[in-house]
């Protein structure tokens, strides 16, 4: 629990939810609450430049394509770094950027342009413990660079897809293939709620 003094003693004071929530968890352990629901506003909102107020502006104004979601490529990206860069063994900075350019060479380009090498050799030089330099993986590869590298494979070739292909392509990775016919960018909303309900029958 923080107050207003623990808020500005932190830092936290002017963060959106999400940097909020990234902070505290590096200082603290966050932990799921299932007793309470919330439920987000449909009303637009110009206080801040992003955002669900912002996008409802948008998406009412019609002046951005909000059927887009990044492609499912990425995360498999994703997930094959963080099977590297997470193992328990600890590794040299050059045998993690081999390791990432075999995954795909934008993953090694964006560990060079965010000085992974160098950063990488002060962390294995400040760090006695091998449970100092677990932390450390945490820290340097956290929410807000992943976010960073989904964007950077976004813009290196990996583009958003269309929001029924990318979860088409999604469970076709899966092995869980809707099965389901459509046609056109965006399907009816009788058909949209045929994968609404695939999805929730794969929890």
């Amino acid at each position: 629990h923080f107050d207003a003094k623990g808020i500005r003693r932190y830092g936290f004071h002017g963060l959106s939810y999400t940097y909020l929530m990234e902070k505290l968890a590096k200082i603290t352990t966050v932990r799921e609450i299932y007793s309470a629901y919330v439920y987000p506003s449909n009303r637009g909102s110009w206080r801040v430049p992003f955002g669900t107020g912002q996008r409802v502006n948008r998406f009412v104004a019609g002046t951005h394509r909000e059927y887009l979601l990044y492609n499912p490529e990425s995360f498999v990206i994703l997930k094959k770094w963080l099977a590297l860069f997470g193992a328990e063994d600890v590794r040299s900075a050059e045998e993690y950027l081999s390791g990432a350019v075999k995954i795909h060479p934008a993953l090694h380009d964006f560990l060079l342009r965010n000085s992974f090498r160098d950063d990488w050799e002060k962390i294995i030089r400040n760090s006695k413990l091998d449970a100092q330099i677990r932390k450390q993986k945490i820290l340097w590869f956290d929410g807000f660079r992943t976010l960073k590298l989904i964007h950077f494979l976004r813009d290196s070739g990996l583009e958003q897809l269309l929001m029924f292909d990318a979860v088409d392509e999604l469970l076709a990775l899966m092995n869980l293939p809707a099965g389901i016919e459509r046609s056109g960018e965006i399907p009816p909303l009788n058909i949209q709620l045929e994968y609404l309900n695939h999805l929730r029958r794969m929890k």
